[in-house]
């Protein structure tokens, strides 16, 4: 059966979705929601051989997260290295997301390594911990520095 490749332009509260063939021939392009219920619905009917391509942006994690399970061959787009849609005159999600299946149909796509799940949600943790005790130093920091300007000693 021949491969699809998909390419998806993610935002926070929608995406586009292009579905081009082996060929490059557009076999779908549409505009949907990013709930997890829409997702799953779209995403688990498929074809398979299918291989996606989404953009590194600020809400891939939870993307990931949905479509992992639906057995597509899953690509990460690392943003900086892809100068097709940075250096685009004309942006559009449409556009976008058709450059991205392009790009990985053709072979040219400039990837970032996906770790596994239990590594992302290790990394997460990690992230956390390091903001809350960056968190907690600036407020310590700034009491320090209220008692100090009224000559109170800090303890």
């Amino acid at each position: 059966m021949e491969k699809l490749y998909l390419g998806v332009d993610l935002h926070k509260r929608s995406c586009w979705v292009t579905v081009l063939d082996a060929d490059g021939q557009l076999v779908e392009s549409r505009r949907m929601g990013t709930e997890k219920r829409e997702l799953v619905e779209y995403f688990s009917r498929v074809r398979k051989p299918a291989a996606l391509a989404v953009e590194a942006t600020f809400n891939w994690y939870y993307f990931l997260n949905v479509i992992e399970p639906l057995g597509l061959e899953l690509h990460l787009v690392h943003p900086w290295k892809t100068r097709a849609i940075a250096s685009a005159r004309i942006k559009h999600d449409r556009l976008d997301s058709r450059i991205l299946a392009e790009l990985l149909r053709t072979g040219f796509l400039a990837e970032a390594w996906i770790a596994p799940r239990p590594v992302r949600e290790q990394r997460q943790l990690l992230r956390y911990r390091v903001h809350t005790v960056q968190w907690a130093t600036r407020a310590k920091n700034c009491v320090h520095g209220i008692l100090n300007r009224n000559g109170i000693g800090s303890p």
